[in-house]
């Protein structure tokens, strides 16, 4: 047998939020290429519920055959594909086959010296895994929106 004996609390008032931005994508072309299924969709989707118009390849053959039918805006590109650091370089391919050349994000879990060294030089934006869905859509959005 025991005794709990606890204070009763004044009730506290909601904490006051800022507001949340709209980063809507609502028809922007984006291309996600990943070659881990579950965080290929998970990007697909986040990106989905903001009314983009998203198409998806594991690899740069498939997104090679992607966009000779779909011209993206974005790409959002996992820097490491069947594990090597190529992402870039496909990027920098998949921008110089399309005209105009799409904005490019880089998604990686890597965050080695090198790693963020080589991010840096890229010119391409990059964000670090796990990413916020947050953090995704604004980005997604400045891209998009910006000339």
């Amino acid at each position: 047998r025991f005794i709990l004996r606890a204070q009763l609390a004044l009730p506290v008032a909601p904490a006051k939020t800022a507001p949340t931005q709209n980063h809507s994508l609502v028809g922007a072309k984006v291309l996600v290429i990943d070659d881990e299924t579950l965080a290929r969709e998970a990007v697909a989707g986040a990106l989905r519920d903001l009314g983009a118009d998203v198409h998806m390849a594991a690899n740069e053959d498939e997104a090679t055959r992607a966009i000779a039918a779909f011209t993206p805006a974005l790409l959002i590109m996992d820097l490491r594909i069947d594990g090597e650091l190529q992402g870039i370089n496909i990027a920098r391919r998949l921008t110089q086959a399309l005209t105009p050349s799409p904005k490019t994000v880089v998604i990686t879990g890597d965050t080695a010296a090198d790693t963020l060294t080589l991010l840096r030089e890229s010119g391409f934006a990059w964000l670090i895994k796990p990413v916020d869905p947050a953090l995704l859509a604004q980005t997604a959005a400045e891209m998009v929106s910006s000339p």
